[in-house]
């Protein structure tokens, strides 16, 4: 029966808080959709014993509420008056109508199941809406699994003292003990609200609080010392100054906070840090503080998490748990989640955090758990990335003890020679020769080493150690850091021997468990030198390499037969398409010489007439002159690519791919224009740090088709008129090792039981009146091209932005390309 009641509970419980949910469809296009919050600032006075009276005008509203507030006898009413000048203007500029058919959706709402389970209700609508800003990359708030697991792993007792710098949107203090007195930190006004609602939901504020300050300039504001201190520092972001540390200059916000958390904590304290993979074995201050760490015997576990596992980031993380009480003296656990995780759609990645706290808390060692002395870490240089100390124990012959390193005569940069770049280095078990004809001699821009033997050449840098054998036979090359050269000894190893292991599973396991980095992978040369081989003796590999010389053969002559079948002859049939090009040839050009010749004379014309020409156009319209008419160059060019190209129409495979940095990507979207749509272009850029050695395969004018067809479709079908709130969104996340590129409006929906087969079917639309239908079908091809033949095409499941494209494009990594 009891089963039976708690299904009647969910079930109503998820209509309240899908009720809720759609109730944003009311608010779009009234306030930008980061203040879409108000929601929640109204769930939580309406809990209060608020009662929504429909006045006659919004400012009597707020004077309703506030009023309402300072005389509430209510514990949190005083909280809440203090953060209500953030939502006076947002109530303010609602429409009467708009704010009271909000007002009649929350009233609905039966104030008893409301308080019954008002955080549960509150962090279903705070997720939901977080996650469809995009904002779930842990700088607002981490993925609740997470922060549970984090808390829990701390297990605070109940009355502890718990400081959180770099609190977000307070996820800890809400998972706290409810008697523990939590003092969380938050810097972003928005943020801090959010922080100070959820708290409010959990009925412990009274211990629990969230101060608005800077934990860089005001860390632990109240002087106290800790039991625990919890924090999920800006993720991959540096200090925007240098700060003196007692093991150097700080630079990053975790070496922050774990160097003042050490004076701050109690005797027996506790610190759980979420820190990126770079900590766990960079040099300089961050090793000076590692080093200290260790030799103090401070570090009780690492605790290694896969890529995903937090949203719009490629970087890997891992928790840290200080303790200054630790019960296993002299050891470290080293722990990896991949068990745990569960993989979601679009390579999401979900933590099944109650199962994994349960199993590690156990203590016992396994596939996933390691106990290794802190003698051994010390002998691993104080490198603390966990796959390293997981590798089975192998006997074979290292690679050191067969290989000697070839350095070579050096030279600097500006001088000429063969430069062999990791992109021409071989990731071929059948094709491993450098081919020295196709190195081109160019200028060195780098100091660079000269060659001038045989040797093998391993990448430092990349996915892949791209092992390459290069046959010296009087011409040198020329190498830079990022590649190794290794003289084989022909007494205990066959050169080609052993490139070919190279290439086996084990050797590459080791390599990955060695490689740092998931935004440039990389490998130290003694690691490299240390990962072991099952080296046989010189007659057995002789045999293994003829047998394998054979095969080669026979593969060699089954790809030739293939390629002889699959040659033919392609058909063009272009006479009546090269005749309207050359009818267009003529106008086209007009157009693009007098667009250029009116930017010429924008660009020297400084009279005040055409100033104030210029301000009233920019005024109305939103963009310069100047501007409209680079578009006009800008799109007459890619009209002629397009035509040069388009014989049969859009053959994309016509378009060569090449790699284009994340940065020109970012800078790409950035200059996007919405002159001419009834909506404004919303850009999302990746961070920085997200965009270093990371490159897309794509071509810029098929890229820039895409999203002009996508934007077409968005002012034929989801924007009547122009609105200051109409916007589409181009947002870009890292998802492993792909690019998320996620494309929304916040526009009219499509029609129901509207599917991607229709949008991307030739010639099918949603209104003959207003296209051909090829837009969609052209941009699915495209997608494919890229390499994201199943992208996602989202449909009224989201109030904030009904219409979401979402695509997922492999990244290369530009080392292993270039």
């Amino acid at each position: 029966m009891s089963d039976m009641v708690g299904k009647v509970e969910k079930k109503m419980l998820d209509e309240i808080s899908e009720k809720i949910w759609s109730s944003f469809n009311i608010l779009r296009g009234e306030i930008s959709a980061d203040d879409f919050h108000l929601v929640l600032f109204l769930l939580t006075i309406k809990r209060i014993g608020f009662k929504y009276e429909f006045l006659s005008n919004p400012v009597e509203n707020q004077v309703s509420i506030l009023d309402f507030l300072r005389h509430s006898d209510n514990v949190n009413a005083s909280s809440i008056v203090d953060i209500y000048g953030v939502y006076d203007s947002l109530i303010y500029r609602l429409p009467k109508e708009k704010l009271v058919q909000l007002y009649e959706v929350i009233d609905s709402i039966d104030s008893k199941i409301l308080d019954d389970n008002f955080l549960e209700i509150f962090d279903f609508i705070l997720y939901k809406f977080l996650q469809s800003l995009g904002k779930f990359s842990g700088e607002f708030i981490l993925p609740i699994e997470l922060s549970r697991f984090m808390i829990n792993i701390a297990n605070p007792k109940h009355n502890a003292i718990i400081y959180n710098p770099f609190a977000g949107a307070a996820s800890f203090g809400v998972l706290a003990p409810e008697q523990s007195n939590y003092i969380g930190q938050e810097i972003n006004q928005t943020t801090w609200v959010v922080g100070v609602l959820r708290l409010l939901a959990t009925n412990s504020f009274h211990s629990k609080s969230l101060i608005l300050g800077d934990s860089i300039k005001q860390w632990n504001p109240t002087s106290l010392k800790f039991d625990l201190i919890i924090a999920s520092p800006p993720f991959g972001m540096r200090l925007p100054f240098g700060i003196s540390g007692k093991w150097g200059t700080i630079r990053n916000f975790e070496n922050f906070a774990i160097e003042k958390g050490l004076d701050d904590l109690k005797n027996d304290g506790k610190m759980i840090i979420l820190v990126p993979e770079s900590f766990l074995f960079s040099s300089g201050q961050i090793a000076n503080l590692r080093y200290h760490l260790i030799e103090q015997d401070l570090i009780e576990s690492v605790i290694s998490f896969p890529n995903g596992i937090l949203h719009h980031t490629a970087i890997k993380t891992s928790v840290l748990v200080i303790n200054k009480a630790k019960k296993s003296k002299g050891f470290i656990n080293f722990i990896i989640a991949d068990d745990f995780v569960i993989n979601g759609v679009n390579k999401s990645k979900t933590l099944k955090d109650l199962d994994f706290v349960e199993t590690i808390s156990k203590g016992k060692e396994s596939s996933f758990l390691k106990k290794i002395s802190n003698e051994e870490v010390k002998s691993h240089d104080r490198v603390l990335d966990c796959q390293r100390y997981f590798l089975e124990n192998f006997d074979g012959v290292k690679l050191n003890e067969f290989v000697t390193r070839i350095r070579g005569q050096r030279f600097n940069s500006g001088e000429n020679g063969k430069w062999v770049k990791i992109k021409d280095l071989k990731d071929d078990n059948h094709n491993f020769y450098l081919d020295i004809d196709k190195i081109e001699e160019i200028p060195f821009i780098r100091r660079v080493s000269k060659i001038e033997e045989s040797c093998l050449l391993i990448s430092k840098i990349g996915r892949t150690l791209k092992p390459t054998f290069f046959e010296f036979s009087g011409e040198s090359i020329y190498i830079n850091d990022d590649i190794l050269a290794l003289r084989v000894d022909k007494k205990i190893a066959l050169p080609i021997f052993v490139v070919m292991e190279f290439y086996k599973d084990y050797v590459i396991e080791q390599a990955n468990s060695f490689r740092k980095g998931a935004v440039i992978p990389f490998l130290k040369v003694s690691d490299i030198l240390s990962i072991k081989f099952d080296l046989p003796n010189l007659l057995e590999q002789q045999k293994q390499l003829d047998y394998f010389i054979e095969l080669t053969s026979k593969l060699y002559d089954l790809e030739q037969q293939r390629d002889n079948l699959k040659s033919g002859i392609k058909k063009h049939q272009f006479d009546e398409f090269a005749s309207l090009k050359h009818s267009l040839g003529a106008p086209r050009q007009n157009i693009l010489s007098n667009a250029k010749t009116l930017i010429r004379f924008f660009e020297n014309n400084n009279s005040n007439e055409f100033k104030v020409v210029n301000a009233k156009f920019f005024e109305r319209y939103g963009i310069e002159l100047k501007e409209v008419f680079n578009q006009f160059k800008n799109d007459i060019n890619q009209i002629s690519t397009i035509l040069e190209k388009g014989e049969n129409g859009l053959l994309v495979n016509d378009y060569k791919k090449e790699l284009i940095s994340l940065f020109e990507i970012n800078e790409f979207i950035k200059g996007l224009s919405n002159n001419g749509f009834n909506f404004k272009i919303n850009p999302k850029p990746l961070s920085d740090v997200d965009t270093i050695e990371k490159y897309l395969e794509c071509n810029l004018t098929l890229l820039k088709i895409l999203f002009d067809n996508i934007f077409t479709n968005a002012n034929k079908y989801a924007f009547d008129s122009f609105d200051e709130t109409n916007e589409v969104v181009i947002e870009l996340g890292l998802i492993g090792n792909q690019l998320e590129v996620s494309i929304k409006n916040n526009g009219k929906p499509f029609p129901k039981n509207y599917s991607k087969e229709k949008f991307i079917s030739k010639f099918s639309t949603n209104n003959v009146n207003k296209g051909k239908g090829i837009g969609g079908y052209d941009i699915n091809r495209i997608a494919a091209y890229f390499g994201n033949e199943d992208w996602t095409f989202d449909l009224n499941t989201n109030p904030l932005y009904p219409v979401v494209f979402k695509f997922l494009f492999p990244i290369k990594n530009s080392v292993n390309e270039q």
